[in-house]
């Protein structure tokens, strides 16, 4: 069996240096120490010069490492509250050595059963109204989902008992590795912060320093899909497949904006018409600022790239020019993009609903990559570099930063790859 040679020379196995990290991860146990004796479990606390110290019934073995971190969780709950080390495990073994009652001691916390619907509305307010601000759509989509299932696990008969366990439990229908699962761990653990450092709560609820383990890798031999693009007659064929009625039009209106001036969902909210006043040229304006972890972005000038003129049926008829006028008349009437989580949400129920985009999906899935509302703007992105427009150009253009552009949105494929060195050949020849 493998092990680690410690600071003190002492032979150590993986499993114990691993479980010693989790249970001292949290501060207010630091001086805790777990070692084997006799085959069970001795725990030792260091409060000030005294040293208490409590022998567990459980087997000091690699298979009870879940039970003994619920335990050190359990007695920590109970040393809060006043008990000393003796009788906070006394408390949560009884007189069952093996039956764990770590989920009675929670339940008997005043501050797990007091008010975490309270708690959760104070760090919403937080979230939307103070310091690095959300938008409400992001609070919708990205930060309700996780806190409700929490709350709703941490009121049934069968709480978590810890910070860990509560993730995890959040998290688990996702992916190992997923960017969902990531970010619901990241933002559940957010809120279990909140909770110790604003509401009082015990900090038995303090999340892990790390959530990699949580959150988890990707199974072996599985890679990320990458972003599916669409051709110029593909979002041609895609908007003349849309019914011909008023609710068509307007779709066809908007999937038309979002690829040729390569949009976010959400921006479609934010659109407007302004005028240059050097000479009097209209263009496309947004108004959308997006929150990252890089900032704000700005409010942008928008570049159309429209699809080729010899596509099929010029998508509906048709035209940048056509629709800025429509709309500096008051003619466009986009779709309602507020009856989902997210206009994002909005866009791709409506394609699903369509026959030709799940035809789409289909071929695109079989080629490895993955489409969805996004591919429109990754679309726009290729377009716009086979045009010869440099990524620092299209960057700005798409409102992110250089570094993003190159990293997430498609710069070249194989049939612009071939092109473009055709092209060279050719001029090469003349």
């Amino acid at each position: 069996m493998p092990v680690t040679v410690t600071k003190s020379g002492r032979l150590v196995e993986p499993w114990v240096l691993a479980l010693r990290s989790t249970v001292t991860a949290n501060p207010g146990r630091r001086s805790w120490s777990l070692t084997g004796h006799r085959g069970t479990v001795k725990l030792q606390i260091r409060i000030g010069t005294s040293r208490p110290s409590v022998k567990l019934p459980i087997d000091w073995c690699q298979a009870s490492v879940p039970d003994i971190v619920r335990i050190c969780d359990a007695i920590a709950i109970r040393l809060e509250a006043g008990d000393n080390l003796s009788e906070a495990a006394e408390a949560v073994f009884r007189s069952k050595p093996h039956q764990l009652l770590a989920v009675g001691a929670v339940a008997e916390h005043p501050c797990v059963t007091g008010d975490w619907s309270n708690a959760m509305e104070k760090f919403k307010d937080q979230k939307l109204n103070h310091g690095n601000t959300i938008k409400q759509e992001t609070w919708n989509l990205k930060y309700e989902p996780v806190l409700n299932d929490a709350l709703h696990l941490l009121g049934s008969n069968s709480p978590a008992t810890s910070s860990g366990e509560l993730i995890e439990s959040c998290i688990k229908k996702w992916i190992p590795g997923s960017r969902t699962r990531e970010i619901r761990a990241q933002n559940l653990a957010q809120f279990l912060r909140h909770c110790v450092a604003r509401e009082g709560f015990p900090s038995i609820w303090t999340p892990p320093p790390s959530l990699a383990d949580l959150v988890g890798r990707s199974p072996s031999g599985t890679s990320r899909r990458e972003a599916a693009t669409l051709t110029d007659i593909e979002i041609s064929r895609l908007i003349d497949s849309f019914p011909n009625d008023e609710a068509g039009s307007r779709w066809g209106d908007a999937i038309y904006l979002m690829a040729v001036l390569g949009l976010r969902p959400i921006e479609l909210l934010h659109l407007s018409v302004k005028k240059d006043k050097a000479d009097g040229t209209e263009f496309w304006w947004c108004n959308y600022q997006k929150r990252s972890g890089g900032g704000v972005t700005n409010p942008r000038r928008l570049y159309s790239l429209p699809v080729r003129t010899d596509a099929i049926n010029n998508a509906g008829g048709r035209s940048d020019s056509s629709l800025l006028g429509r709309w500096r008349s008051g003619n466009v009437q986009l779709p309602s993009l507020v009856s989902g989580t997210s206009p994002g949400d909005c866009v791709a129920t409506y394609l699903e609903r369509r026959p030709y985009w799940r035809e789409l999906k289909t071929v695109q899935k079989e080629k490895g990559e993955s489409l969805s509302p996004y591919s429109l703007r990754h679309s726009y992105s290729l377009r716009g570099h086979c045009l010869g427009i440099d990524a620092g150009s299209m960057a700005m253009a798409m409102g992110h930063t250089l570094e993003c552009h190159l990293r997430e949105y498609r710069w070249a494929s194989s049939a612009s790859t071939t092109e473009a060195f055709a092209r060279a050949t050719a001029s090469a020849h003349n």
